[in-house]
């Protein structure tokens, strides 16, 4: 993919809308995927050195990390057992094709798959504070449609940050967003 392509095709971000707060029915105007990047690189920016990881490999995650969207969508896969299983790795195969045409002919490309596939595996610690950090803007997201919509009710994301954050930092900033939360409800 030359340049240009690759800069129209990743510009669609800015119009491909998250899809859990779509399902949700409770957002009226609900954040692109690229608001959502924007906010999470800008967090990583400020934030990897007090998250104790490669501040550098955390922007640089944190831009990759949902950029196959940009041609397969927002596929959200939240189900139960086997189901979530089966659609999670029809995820996984999509967006890997979908990064791998994304990346092709560029000269940074293996860095780059790696980065995305790496966070996808979980394989080191950037990827797993990085996933963190995710559900942590997503809480924050919530939060700030909550103090717009009533009901004030986005629990199913709230359940979901607090399921998969554990970092003591970024569980701190949960709490906090939390008892924001609380107080204004």
């Amino acid at each position: 993919m030359n340049f240009i392509d690759f800069a129209k095709t990743v510009g669609k971000l800015k119009k491909t809308v998250r899809t859990g707060w779509v399902r949700s029915g409770k957002v009226k105007d609900p954040e692109s995927v690229a608001d959502h990047v924007m906010r999470l690189t800008v967090l990583a920016l400020v934030a990897g050195d007090e998250l104790k990881v490669d501040t550098r490999k955390l922007v640089d995650m944190a831009i990759v990390h949902d950029l196959a969207e940009s041609v397969v969508g927002d596929m959200v896969a939240e189900q139960a057992d086997r189901e979530y299983r089966d659609i999670k790795k029809r995820k996984f195969k999509l967006e890997k094709e979908a990064i791998n045409n994304l990346f092709q002919g560029m000269k940074d490309r293996e860095r780059l798959m790696g980065l995305w596939e790496e966070y996808e595996k979980q394989e080191s610690e950037e990827a797993r504070v990085l996933k963190q950090l995710d559900k942590f803007e997503m809480a924050l997201q919530a939060l700030e449609y909550e103090e717009v919509t009533d009901p004030k009710n986005l629990d199913e994301f709230w359940v979901n940050a607090r399921k998969h954050v554990k970092h003591p930092v970024i569980r701190d900033w949960l709490d906090r967003i939390e008892l924001e939360r609380k107080r204004d409800g």
